[in-house]
């Protein structure tokens, strides 16, 4: 997670997301990385990224460098455009895993940019609707956790309300993955 300095937008216009995603996109091609989830607000970037070769902190400073220059040479800004070092955690469950891609995609509904998820540009969670094309957005892995592995129920737990997550449609862990313990 990335947050403008002093809680500062870090994003005027839609041609200002437009270009954060085009910085994303041309840092994964020089940096292979696998992109579960993101989301671009007002003031702040989620994206839940998992690296390869290249260390987190590498990528995010290609990043965050690339985006910082466009952004102060276009609203002539002087100074830090972002707070801090960018915020990570390691991912080390399969609920922890789903519930953050969740919180997420839910953060332009729960910001009240949106009526409907789905509708949000600056997300990936279209992209898990099918409703826009990705060529470095990864589903297979969140998807995987449901039965069926589908978007209908990816999107009943992402969409519902309260403390509901219809766990009842979350495929229990394997003891064959790599990842979750």
């Amino acid at each position: 997670m990335c947050r403008g300095n002093h809680r500062h937008w870090i994003f005027g216009e839609d041609i200002d997301y437009s270009i954060y995603t085009r910085i994303l996109w041309e840092t994964h091609r020089e940096f292979p990385f696998l992109i579960h989830a993101y989301c671009l607000m007002g003031n702040h970037v989620h994206l839940m990224i998992e690296t390869t070769d290249v260390p987190i902190g590498r990528i995010m400073q290609k990043i965050n460098m690339k985006y910082a220059s466009f952004f102060n040479r276009k609203y002539h800004f002087v100074g830090h455009l972002f707070q801090d070092r960018f915020a990570s955690e390691t991912i080390t469950t399969r609920s922890y895993f789903l519930e953050l891609s969740r919180y997420i995609h839910r953060n332009p509904l729960e910001a009240g940019l949106c009526d409907n998820l789905a509708d949000y540009p600056w997300s990936s969670y279209p992209v898990y609707m099918k409703q826009t094309e990705s060529t470095i957005i990864t589903t297979d892995e969140i998807l995987s956790c449901f039965i069926p592995p589908t978007r209908f129920y990816y999107r009943r737990f992402v969409e519902a309300d309260g403390q509901e997550r219809y766990r009842e449609y979350i495929e229990p862990p394997s003891n064959r993955s790599r990842r979750w313990k």
